[in-house]
Parts: C-alpha cells; structure tokens; sequence
C-alpha cells in the first residue's frame, strides 16, 4: 500500500499592514495593553494589542534597543541598549506613566566600566533568523534609505538573556561569556544600586537563560542544568544533574535571593 502524505495548514499567510510593516525590529516584548518594539536607531514605539495604531514613540538610545521587557504590576519599560561602540550594555528604567512631550524619565544603570569592560565576544542580534535570511536582510531606517542600508548582520551584542524581578529590586543580565551581571536594589529609583558579577558553575560558553520566579521558564525546566535558589531558606538547591561550585552558590545568595541560570 503506498503511503499517502497530507498536509496541514496551520495559519493563513497575510501581508502584515500597519505600523508594524515600517518597523525594522531588533527587540519587543508585550504588555498588559501594548506591544513593545525597539529598533535599530535607537527608538522604541508601543503598539496597541492588534498593532495597528501607535499610541508611543521616543528615542532610547543613539544605538540599537537590544533587549527590553515590561512589568506586569507596574508600567515600566526596561530596556537595554548601546549609545555608541564605547557605550553598550546600558540598562534604563522607563517610568510610562510620567509621559512627557519627548519622551518618559528613566533611571540609568550601566552594566560594563573601565574596570568590567563587556566581553570581546558578541553575537549577532535576531539569531533566531537562518543564517541566509540575515545575510540578506538590511536594515535601511526610519528614513527609508536604501543606499546606506546597514546588514542585519551589523547590529551586534554581548547580552544574551536578562530579567528583572516584580518589584523592580532585582536584575540579571547573562553575557556571551559565562558570565552574570546581577543587579540589586531600587531599579526604578536608585542610582547607586548594588551590582555584582558571577560566573556559572555549569556554564560552558555563553549563558543561554536567566529568570526569576514568576517568569515562564518552560526552556529553562526542560535544560538539565538549570539551578535554582530558595528564596525562602537561602540554601542553594541544584537540580540532581547539576551541581555548581560551593563559591559560585555562596557569591549567587549575597546577589539576589532567587535565580534561576541556564
């Protein structure tokens, strides 16, 4: 008998219209009542749910918006982005419910200086995408300029994954190394926060996943070598297939009570 092969059709294929067809993305993530996006040049838009109108618009960064992430219990924008080659890994803190005519008040917190310079790695932005896609994509900006469009394979970054804890008194920021740059303190407010780093005991290469409780961390449950900390007791507790070493749980507890790295 021979074998019959059937196909499913899964979605229907439609031209995206709206201003979410304009806009060359190298970040977004959603909120209560938005959708978040950051580009290239710097500037993050908020879209309503069904993207067809954009009820936000300010620059971020004189460089890409490479990461970001909304508050579910707050309305707050945390972003991460470069201003310039010298200037990457800028964490700022979005207050959206202090609009103003240019753009929200923010708090700053700069993850690399002279004495933690960011790694000499980088990974290329959007690597979900295949390899033959970024080769060809190009980016050509707000102004539409096709003859200095830059390759999508030019916008570049250290940071792999981040998080930031509910109540703003927490952050992680996992780098192409294996290395953590753990934030403690009053995000929204503190100039001054504590900040600490740590190298992963499991590690090899690049952290791929860092969250707090809360987060879904379906990817993080299914990789063996997940960690996470009690928050309540403060003993570390490894998952049976990974074990960190007893100075890399010690100097994870003095961070941040609850992490989970991957």
């Amino acid at each position: 008998m021979a074998t019959v092969w059937r196909s499913f059709k899964f979605f229907e294929l439609e031209v995206l219209k709206g201003p979410l067809s304009r806009m060359e993305m190298t970040s977004c993530c959603y909120g209560h009542k938005a959708i978040f996006v950051g580009d290239g040049e710097g500037f993050v838009y908020a879209l309503n749910r069904g993207g067809t109108t954009t009820t936000l618009e300010f620059s971020a960064y004189k460089g890409a918006v490479t990461h970001m992430k909304h508050l579910r219990s707050r309305n707050v924008l945390v972003t991460i982005g470069d201003d310039d080659a010298l200037n990457t890994g800028i964490m700022r803190v979005w207050n959206l419910d202090a609009v103003s005519e240019s753009a929200p008040p923010y708090r700053e917190h700069r993850l690399f200086n002279a004495k933690h310079p960011p790694p000499s790695e980088s990974i290329v932005l959007r690597t979900n995408y295949n390899t033959e896609l970024m080769n060809s994509l190009k980016f050509r900006g707000r102004d539409g300029d096709a003859v200095n469009a830059i390759p999508a394979t030019a916008f570049r970054t250290v940071v792999v994954d981040f998080d930031v804890s509910e109540d703003l008194q927490n952050a992680a920021v996992a780098l192409v190394s294996d290395e953590i740059v753990v934030l403690r303190g009053d995000l929204e407010h503190d100039p001054t926060v504590k900040i600490c780093r740590i190298r992963s005991g499991v590690a090899r290469g690049a952290v791929a996943f860092v969250g707090f409780p809360g987060r879904s961390s379906r990817h993080a449950r299914r990789r063996a070598n997940s960690i996470s900390l009690d928050s309540v007791s403060g003993i570390p507790t490894p998952t049976p297939t990974a074990v960190a070493s007893t100075q890399t749980q010690r100097w994870r507890m003095r961070c941040t009570p609850s992490l989970q790295i991957v």
